[in-house]
């Protein structure tokens, strides 16, 4: 773990300046890491392999409790091996073949939307997409 583990502020990180510094400074605090939030970030792809891989350790679980939902947000809250039947009806439905054919459909949405908003100067994507 670096040295710069509860130090490191993801509110912080220059992203507004350049995608490349700001993930730079977030990677400073090395592949696993508490930020100064109290929460900890996964930064390289072994280390989210490795959570992945052991669910013992890293429980879906906390994401509902982290978003007080009170029932399971299937399939995402839900630790293997019981998300495996989940994902056997889920998976068919985001096959890549199935949202290919929705694809002009979809672009239509997301321009209909983005065009709500594209005069206003300025966007909070996520709100107002």
């Amino acid at each position: 773990m670096s040295e710069l583990a509860g130090t490191i502020s993801l509110e912080a990180a220059p992203m507004a300046d350049s995608r490349d510094a700001g993930w730079g400074y977030v990677r400073e605090g090395g592949d696993v890491f508490e930020s100064a939030a109290g929460t900890w970030h996964l930064t390289s792809i072994e280390a989210v392999q490795f959570a992945h891989r052991h669910p013992e350790i890293f429980s879906s679980t906390a994401i509902q409790q982290m978003m007080g939902v009170p029932v399971p947000m299937i399939p995402l809250s839900i630790d293997p091996p019981s998300h495996l039947r989940f994902r056997k009806v889920l998976d068919p439905l985001f096959a890549p073949r199935v949202i290919n054919r929705m694809e002009d459909s979809l672009r239509a949405q997301v321009r209909e939307l983005i065009a709500a908003f594209a005069g206003d100067g300025e966007v909070d994507i996520v709100q107002q997409l």
